[in-house]
């Protein structure tokens, strides 16, 4: 195994780093507490989903030439921090980073082309789609069975999970 970091630019600067840091956490702490007046895990879920939808734009004009714009793009950074702007990545980045500082087991999934999240409730393991759903402007994508995602995703065969994924969650 190897894992790579890297650093981008705008955060070479220490001083830059914590400020990014400070602004991040603060941003964090709010939406915390506005899930956290929330009474069930139900409804914590159907909050950070809201969150992130109203937060976050779809980044329909990201340049994958761009090395910088393909990864910050795809991560809750560019989502929180910078033009409120990401791809599937960044909402499922950010879906699970909030669902689990409230206590709701939430991991990210992919295909070779998507992110997505799954998360459990009760015994159960469901699957959101904020990137979807925030484009088509609904719920349609959150708490749905493996059966009813795939079977809304027949065209582009998004929702099939990677190699690494089968048979977990």
């Amino acid at each position: 195994n190897m894992m790579t970091v890297g650093l981008y630019k705008v955060f070479s600067d220490g001083n830059t780093r914590a400020e990014y840091t400070r602004r991040f956490a603060e941003q964090l702490q709010s939406w915390d507490e506005q899930v956290n007046a929330a009474q069930t895990p139900a409804e914590k879920e159907q909050l950070i989903h809201k969150i992130v939808c109203d937060h976050v734009t779809y980044h329909e004009t990201m340049d994958v030439n761009d090395p910088d714009d393909k990864q910050m793009s795809q991560s809750c950074i560019s989502a929180v921090l910078f033009e409120k702007k990401t791809v599937c990545a960044g909402y499922a980045q950010l879906f699970s980073l909030l669902c689990n500082r409230a206590g709701i087991t939430c991991v990210t999934v992919t295909s070779p082309g998507h992110a997505w999240n799954k998360v459990r409730m009760g015994n159960v393991w469901y699957n959101v789609d904020c990137t979807w759903n925030d484009c088509r402007g609904d719920e349609t994508f959150l708490n749905v069975m493996d059966d009813q995602l795939l079977a809304a995703d027949t065209q582009m065969q998004e929702h099939v999970l990677s190699e690494e994924w089968q048979g977990i969650a």
